[in-house]
């Protein structure tokens, strides 16, 4: 699964939650600033399950698929530069990256707090949370249907990085029915 995080190359807070999140769940190529690593709990295979690029500025061509992700500092895009085989996941309270998918036209999966979102929460704890896929996904042919699933939490995080990354899991395929941990 490709994964592009996009915006200012200084605020890591979401990448650094997603790798120490991702690593449970696969051995993770991660490309930012001109650096690459490879992370993995087992002994490296360099045979990555998700591809991460945290970028400030975006090739001109991305040719491959995957998600999107909106930091909160993000340079406006407009509709020939945004990856076409890309779904954004947007948390609800980047106004800004709302609104240039908007004017771009395109489906987005947004993240937060009130049932108008595609994914919130049903409940949330210190320990644990579950989440709500509120509608119906296609993804590659696949339907996901509406559904609520736990996450436990080894330690808090920022709710709408919680609600985010539950997303990206959920649509990068890998099963909720048993849970999620962080």
């Amino acid at each position: 699964m490709t994964i592009i995080i996009y915006g200012n190359k200084e605020d890591t807070s979401f990448s650094d939650a997603l790798l120490e999140i991702l690593v449970r769940y696969g051995e993770i190529k991660f490309h930012s600033a001109n650096k690459i690593k490879y992370i993995s709990k087992q002994p490296r295979s360099y045979n990555a399950r998700f591809f991460i690029y945290e970028l400030e500025d975006l090739p001109l061509n991305i040719d491959s698929e995957g998600l999107f992700i909106f930091k909160k500092s993000f340079k406006d895009l407009c509709r020939d530069e945004f990856p076409k085989k890309f779904l954004p996941i947007v948390d609800e309270q980047n106004i800004n990256a709302i609104k240039c998918l908007e004017k771009i036209g395109k489906i987005t999966v947004t993240c937060g707090l009130s049932d108008k979102n595609t994914i919130s929460f049903s409940s949330i704890s210190d320990t644990e949370a579950v989440v709500t896929l509120q509608r119906y996904l296609n993804i590659k042919g696949k339907v996901i249907e509406p559904h609520e699933f736990i996450v436990n939490l080894s330690k808090p995080y920022d709710p709408n990085i919680l609600l985010t990354i539950s997303g990206l899991l959920l649509l990068s395929g890998i099963p909720s029915q048993n849970g999620y941990k962080f």
